[in-house]
């Protein structure tokens, strides 16, 4: 759901949601904390999202003001 909606807003985000275990395999990220969120920057992940965020929000509407908020 959330994923439509990015792709539907003005920031144009590509995404890609994965578990755990491929994250690991495609990403060195030794200290993630899952769930996340981590933004692509010129070939370099930076946490976007902390587990702690997601982990306040309750509602779809509440994860989109999250995102938009973050992404400006």
């Amino acid at each position: 759901m959330i994923d439509s909606w990015l792709s539907n807003t003005k920031f144009k985000v590509d995404t890609e949601f994965i578990h755990k275990e491929k994250f690991l395999e495609k990403y060195d990220v030794q200290d993630a904390k899952y769930p996340s969120a981590y933004l692509l920057e010129d070939g370099s992940l930076r946490l976007l999202i902390s587990q702690e965020e997601i982990d306040q929000v309750t509602t779809i509407t509440e994860m989109e003001d999250l995102v938009s908020t973050k992404l400006k």
